[in-house]
């Protein structure tokens, strides 16, 4: 049997090694199952444990075992990263860096070119317009499978399961997961030219209006802390921008979604089983209508933003972000993608798998819809 009817046939095991490159090209060996990689690199909603002295396509049975057809898959955290950040996809390959126009224009003061209609009188007034760029780098990303020959031979004899698609599926979900993580976090705070939506460094930042845990604040607080990061949000952008999303914490988010407002003389909309996550949205919304917004706020969550998960970066700090999400405002750009199937290595018994992405951090490109509060619990 060749080698291209093995790749037909196969069922096997996961790899496990892979190499991933970091933003200074060296490579680092890990273990595509292991759990502490998992731990060190992800957000995971299980454990992420795997007994790696278990694994293999080898188990013992006896004549009155059944082999299960359905193979349990490793859990990562997972989200849609659109519903925070705006993405483009397959708009470059391996470009070096993506450079965005912006259109500026500046005019003369408020009514200079005003004309008196009844006597002809008027005065000129004048407008310049001109083209500015902002750059941002870009990356690539890469994750090698080495699996090999004579464990593809044990996985078709165990009859377990599919070894290369297996290989292609880690890939392509190690890719996934770490650009997630960039997304959000970038390449901590260290990395400038890889910026996430909690680090970019052209995003204005508050560290005064939240001193303290939010999921603990009375009725009271939280209008106070309503009406601070609206008003600090429009005056910034002197009432011009759109205040469409706020970003926080899971558990932030988990805290206010589980208190109980309580009955509040004379205000019977918080009564009962009304919770304050549902409050301070309501809040949000009548603060941007008064700001003459008719947009209601979207109130995501994600554990990014909480300092007990972003410490593993280095960051160590609670996040709510307040900002348009809108193309022209935060954007992040996703490139060539590549997955290949395996191919022989110099010996024969051992064959690659490759996955390979080109991506940026988020862009910031009108910085003054954007405003992120930093604080400590």
């Amino acid at each position: 049997m060749d080698f291209n009817e093995l790749i037909k046939s196969n069922k096997g095991v996961i790899p496990t090694v892979a190499v991933a490159r970091d933003a200074q090209g060296s490579a680092t060996e890990f273990n595509a199952a292991s759990a502490d990689y998992v731990k060190r690199n992800f957000v995971t909603n299980d454990g992420g444990d795997i007994a790696l002295s278990d694994s293999g396509a080898q188990a013992a049975i006896d004549t009155l075992t059944l082999v299960f057809p359905r193979v349990v898959q490793q859990k990562f955290y997972d989200v849609s990263a659109e519903r925070f950040v705006p993405r483009t996809h397959g708009l470059f390959t391996f470009q070096e860096n993506i450079i965005t126009p912006k259109a500026l224009a500046v005019g003369s003061g408020r009514l200079a070119g005003l004309v008196d209609l009844s006597t002809g009188q008027s005065r000129s007034a004048t407008a310049q317009v001109s083209l500015g760029w902002q750059k941002i780098k870009t990356w690539g990303l890469q994750i090698v499978a080495p699996i090999s020959f004579i464990e593809i031979q044990k996985a078709i004899i165990a009859n377990n399961w599919n070894l290369v698609e297996a290989g292609i599926g880690a890939c392509a979900k190690l890719i996934d997961q770490q650009i997630l993580s960039a997304t959000f976090v970038g390449d901590g705070e260290t990395n400038s030219e890889l910026p996430g939506l909690f680090t970019n460094p052209d995003m204005p930042v508050d560290g005064t209006t939240i001193t303290g845990d939010i999921g603990a604040l009375t009725t009271a607080q939280l209008e106070t802390l309503a009406t601070n990061i609206v008003t600090a949000f429009y005056q910034q952008n002197q009432f011009s921008g759109r205040l469409t999303t706020i970003a926080m914490g899971s558990s932030q988010m988990a805290k206010l979604a589980g208190a109980n407002m309580g009955l509040v003389a004379g205000n019977q909309e918080r009564f009962g089983p009304f919770l304050k996550i549902d409050y301070f949205k309501q809040l949000l919304n009548k603060l941007n209508r008064s700001f003459g917004q008719d947009v209601d706020a979207e109130v995501l969550a994600t554990p990014y933003a909480d300092a007990a998960t972003n410490t593993k970066f280095g960051i160590n700090k609670n996040f709510i972000v307040a900002y348009n999400k809108d193309e022209e405002v935060i954007r992040q750009d996703l490139g060539f993608k590549l997955q290949e199937v395996p191919r022989p290595m110099p010996n024969m018994l051992q064959q690659q798998i490759t996955g390979l992405r080109t991506f940026t951090g988020v862009g910031v490109y009108r910085p003054l819809e954007t405003l992120r509060f930093e604080y400590s619990i």
